[in-house]
């Protein structure tokens, strides 16, 4: 029994880390760890402010995915004159490790300062028709209309019973990239994602990580993903490098222009762990 308890444990921890989009409750006080974000927040303001862009899609190493295939944790969308203030990150996070979240505006510092594993980051620059598009979504009351406030690591990407902080920023592309008026509801968001080719990414979990995660996890639920494939252990997720993907098959085709994945990153970019 002492062994199967340890294997759920493990199993629960490794199901944890398909996303990463947790508030903390508890102020991070390892004075390395802030001192990171802070000069990460820096640079990235640095960076950001030498394009000409008004809102990127900003993504963060908040776990290591690499058992996964994945790089990038979580994202968020940073606008340059938010009425928050200069490029204001505008994400979904979960509330203190529960099974709800909210739709937060934070500087770039607290976007960071989440005890990364790595303290590299991403800005995917979007097309100024796109931007045009979300600036009004992003500044407004609308960033609620995709949003579910019943959270789980593995949402399927495809119901509105549950979202993952992945599943917000893509059903919010969704609403600026779809023929106009065509978005105006999760259901209407899933629907044109579909058709447009959207493919989340498929995660093998086997019958004991999905028993772990049900166990000791209230965020980690798979009644919403298809029988057939949730007992094949096909599970579905949103993720930032599937969300990557579809950007890049949709809109990069027909760019020109610089590469619309700007890099950056501290030199020595490991974490530091915090207490």
């Amino acid at each position: 029994m002492k062994g199967l308890r340890s294997a759920l444990l493990i199993a629960a921890v490794a199901l944890s880390a398909a996303a990463d989009a947790g508030q903390r409750c508890v102020p991070l006080t390892n004075v390395e760890v802030l001192s990171k974000a802070f000069t990460l927040a820096q640079l990235a303001r640095t960076e950001l402010d030498k394009t000409d862009a008004r809102v990127v899609l900003l993504a963060r190493i908040g776990q290591d995915l690499s058992d996964y295939g994945l790089t990038w944790s979580h994202a968020g969308f940073a606008v340059r004159d938010h009425p928050r203030g200069r490029w204001s990150v505008v994400h979904e996070l979960n509330l203190c490790g529960t099974a709800t979240s909210a739709v937060h505006v934070q500087g770039l510092a607290n976007f960071y300062g989440d005890d990364l594993f790595a303290y590299r980051s991403v800005a995917y620059r979007l097309p100024a028709e796109l931007e045009t598009r979300l600036l009004p979504v992003l500044t407004t009351e609308a960033a609620l209309m995709t949003h579910g406030a019943e959270y789980r690591l593995t949402a399927y990407p495809f119901s509105s019973k549950y979202q993952n902080s992945n599943g917000w920023i893509i059903e919010t592309l969704a609403v600026a990239m779809a023929p106009e008026g065509a978005v105006v509801s999760r259901d209407t968001a899933q629907s044109w994602l579909r058709s447009a080719g959207y493919r989340p990414t498929t995660l093998d979990i086997g019958w004991l990580k999905r028993l772990g995660g049900r166990v000791l996890k209230d965020i980690v639920s798979f009644d919403d993903h298809p029988p057939a494939q949730r007992w094949r252990g096909q599970i579905e997720v949103a993720t930032v490098d599937s969300i990557f993907g579809f950007l890049q098959a949709r809109l990069d085709p027909a760019r020109s222009g610089p590469d619309p994945l700007l890099h950056f990153g501290l030199p020595d970019a490991e974490a530091t762990a915090a207490p």
